[in-house]
């Protein structure tokens, strides 16, 4: 069950890189093949771009924490570890699935 999630979490990470990136939820043009077009153009240019990152070096972003982490760290009791994210985006108790 695991790896479809995998799966998935790729193909979520694509299409919210495109849409970023690209903008490519909203198109300029009415009719199929020119908007066929455009989206072609977007995924060349986000491969042009992780050409560029592997080329260069550059780390892709690690995942982001929410902002009610500094709030965590605050009230969180210091005896008790604090939850850690899931590779699936789900906070559990004791750092473990």
């Amino acid at each position: 069950m695991e790896e479809p999630i995998r799966d998935r979490a790729g193909v979520e990470g694509a299409i919210s890189q495109a849409v970023r990136v690209t903008g490519i939820r909203r198109t300029r043009y009415r009719n199929l093949p020119a908007t066929r077009l455009s989206h072609v153009f977007a995924a060349t240019v986000l491969n042009l771009i992780r050409i560029a990152r592997w080329l260069t070096g550059t780390p892709l972003s690690g995942t982001r924490t929410s902002h009610r982490r500094p709030l965590m760290l605050a009230v969180w009791p210091p005896e008790s570890p604090l939850p850690q994210q899931s590779p699936e985006g789900r906070s559990t108790a004791n750092g473990s699935r």
